[in-house]
């Protein structure tokens, strides 16, 4: 009976300090990474009155991915068509590094839908249908490391837009932009933990695929998105 007790007692005491250690809080080195779930939880908030309306991604061949927010990562962001990186512009570029592929994420949110973004080319467009009225989906992008980091040069990210072909191939279906002078543009930057906003437009075609936004990096592999179905015509 004594050896019971003393069996017991020490069962309950083992448990005690399990329980005990698991409800600790956890350390930073233990702190969960930002999860794409987060960003399908902020509110969005857009003063755009006019209605979204479907556009075709082939309208769209050169690819213009401009900011509509940069700042920190918070419940409810304000939309921005115009001058959003205002204040992550600089015109030193050398003092800031570019990304490597594991310090800046990508993510599509399917989940709610914005406009599209509108810069000073716009009336270029072949698109019949105005600036930022067109319905897509926003895009995060985060800076993950301890650095500011250069992600983008004068209006612009540095990323295009592939479709997965029938054969299961990833094709580019749009090009970059290029500045025919780039004299005394600058540079974008993004701090620690920031966010930065953009979007892609939903698409209406007859046809089905699979998309996902390529950031395109010098001399390293480039950064993915998270995969979606969208519509889209392969031209």
């Amino acid at each position: 009976m004594k050896q019971f007790v003393l069996l017991f007692l020490s069962l309950t005491t083992f448990l005690s300090c399990q329980d005990s250690e698991s409800q600790k809080p956890l350390t930073l080195t233990q702190e969960k990474p930002q999860t794409p779930l987060s960003f399908s939880n902020v509110t969005l908030i857009d003063k755009f009155k006019d209605e979204l309306v479907l556009d075709t991604l082939s309208s769209s061949k050169t690819a213009k991915f401009s900011a509509l927010y940069m700042g920190s990562l918070s419940d409810s962001i304000v939309i921005n068509y115009r001058n959003a990186d205002q204040n992550h512009l600089v015109r030193v570029w050398e003092k800031h590094r570019t990304p490597s592929k594991d310090e800046l994420s990508i993510y599509i949110d399917t989940t709610k839908h914005i406009g599209s973004p509108t810069d000073y080319m716009s009336w270029r467009e072949t698109s019949s249908i105005a600036p930022h009225r067109a319905l897509s989906y926003p895009i995060f992008i985060r800076n993950h490391s301890k650095d500011t980091l250069r992600i983008g040069f004068g209006d612009y990210f540095p990323m295009i837009t592939e479709a997965k072909d029938s054969t299961g191939l990833w094709i580019p279906i749009q090009e970059r932009f290029i500045y025919m002078c780039g004299t005394g543009v600058p540079s974008i930057v993004l701090a620690p933990n920031e966010i930065a906003l953009t979007s892609i437009k939903k698409g209406c075609a007859k046809q089905y695929t699979k998309l996902r936004i390529r950031f395109e990096l010098y001399n390293e592999q480039d950064i993915y998105s998270n995969e979606i179905n969208a519509a889209v015509n392969h031209d």
